[in-house]
């Protein structure tokens, strides 16, 4: 099994940005593995199981998608 490690994100709720989070990772050829989102006001606040943590961090920021902390996981 691939290392495995959570990425929280966070974004506003507006029409569109978990598309664009997707099509940000999938263009950057990384997977999601498993995880969910979850409002908060204006805010949404996104966890997924990825392999490629530090790569997606690169690629969600340069969008404007805050990624707020990688966490370790047990599985």
């Amino acid at each position: 099994m691939k290392d495995m490690k959570d990425i929280e994100m966070a974004f506003g709720n507006t029409k569109g940005n978990l598309a664009l989070m997707g099509e940000t990772l999938g263009k950057a050829n990384i997977s999601l593995e498993g995880g969910g989102v979850f409002e908060n006001g204006d805010v949404s606040i996104t966890h997924y199981l990825m392999d490629a943590p530090e790569k997606a961090k690169i690629a969600l920021e340069k969008i404007g998608i805050q990624v707020n902390k990688i966490n370790e996981v047990i599985i």
